[in-house]
């Protein structure tokens, strides 16, 4: 049982949205620096780790690179049309975990499919509750690339109660985020249950990493998922996702607030498929997260 303790530590968590809350304009997004109990998510960043993320730094620092980016991403917070592809951000320190070079190419896994259930028993309207956050990577790491999936709250470009987001990060450095506007959670004893999917597309020299909510269903949104806007693209020079593992989804998935709101949270199954399509592993045996019936 996990309630995102390592993830949340560099999040946000909202409780409910004052109306004096002051905005802070980021490189990217715009955040909020006022919210009880909030932590701003770029205090500081990582780049020592390696002298192609220093180099990058530098790169992201100039002006004309910083404004398209904003552009493009706040276009895309927004709008249910084209999906926002983040270019350069990411490509070189993607590159820490190379692909299994020992696989063939048509037996490397290229797309990987988690099945979520999460199970609310008496939401409270008034204070958007509960809140859930999942975290997937192709890198099993918090410091490099990952992905957050945000629910019944979103964060960009302001904090707002209920709906849904998807968020791209590099260690405490968010590159970009799209949500999905929504009312918060109604519907007492409801299952909402979706699928968030994880896939290289392209080839060559112009491979990109691309994450979905699919086959998304909940009687308070009805069906979300499967078109814009819960997808973003960014570009990768990796083949395979050969360095994914779902314990790093379970371990830093789950409950960000009211949990005492919650009767579970499930992954219930993985599956993993070759650029060809062919169903290259599957865990079936449900994994909770969260279960708030042991509480």
């Amino acid at each position: 049982m996990h309630q995102a303790n390592s993830v949340t530590s560099r999040m946000r968590r909202m409780v409910s949205m004052p109306a004096s809350a002051k905005e802070k304009k980021g490189t990217i997004m715009t955040t909020r620096t006022d919210l009880p109990g909030a932590q701003l998510q770029a205090q500081s960043y990582r780049w020592t780790s390696c002298f192609r993320c220093f180099a990058l730094l530098i790169t992201l620092s100039s002006a004309s690179l910083l404004n398209a980016c904003h552009s493009a991403v706040a276009a895309g917070s927004h709008d249910a049309g084209g999906c926002v592809r983040i270019a350069g951000l990411a490509c070189e320190c993607m590159c820490m975990v190379e692909p299994n070079a020992s696989a063939a190419a048509s037996d490397a896994v290229v797309r990987i499919d988690e099945d979520w259930e999460l199970v609310v028993t008496e939401p409270d309207t008034d204070v958007a509750a509960p809140q859930v956050q999942t975290v997937m990577s192709p890198f099993q790491s918090l410091n490099g690339f990952y992905i957050c999936f945000l629910l019944n709250y979103r964060n960009n470009p302001q904090l707002a109660v209920g709906g849904l987001e998807v968020q791209f990060w590099y260690g405490d450095y968010e590159l970009g985020a799209r949500r999905l506007e929504r009312d918060v959670l109604q519907r007492s004893n409801e299952t909402i249950t979706w699928t968030q999917r994880l896939m290289i597309k392209g080839n060559g020299g112009d491979r990109y990493l691309c994450f979905r909510i699919v086959d998304g269903e909940s009687e308070s949104w009805g069906p979300f998922g499967g078109t814009e806007p819960l997808h973003m693209n960014i570009d990768t020079s990796n083949s395979a996702l050969s360095s994914y593992g779902s314990s790093f989804s379970v371990a830093n998935s789950g409950v960000t607030y009211s949990s005492n709101r919650v009767a579970r949270l499930v992954l219930k199954a993985v599956r993993g498929y070759s650029e060809n399509g062919n169903l290259m592993f599957e865990q079936n045996d449900p994994v909770v997260v969260y279960d708030g019936m042991s509480q």
